[in-house]
């Protein structure tokens, strides 16, 4: 339960983290000012304290902050999303805490 909690919360901080490098939300191709666009997602899997968790990490030409492009293991961090979500922290902030 936790893992999945983790896993989703991971993925949310991760389309703020395009919605910012993009400039625009999903779906709203009227605030789009860049030619810049999504390209899907890539599967990825990475070891946590949790065990082994799936992402959908998203495609563009930007190096995700959350988790490196070559980085494996994000052991360490998941005790600290998990306690910032569970007092009321929106992923969006959760996201700019670590950034």
């Amino acid at each position: 339960m936790l893992k999945d909690l983790f896993a989703s919360t991971i993925h949310k901080m991760l389309e703020s983290e395009i919605e910012d490098h993009l400039m625009y939300e999903r779906y709203d191709n009227q605030s789009k000012a860049t030619s810049n666009s999504r390209n899907g997602y890539r599967a990825k899997n990475v070891k946590s304290d949790f065990g082994e968790v799936k992402l959908n990490i998203p495609r563009d030409d930007f190096q995700p902050r959350v988790i490196q492009n070559y980085e494996n293991e994000i052991s360490g961090i998941e005790n600290q999303v998990i306690g910032m979500y569970s007092k009321g922290m929106s992923t969006r902030d959760i996201y700019h805490t670590f950034k």
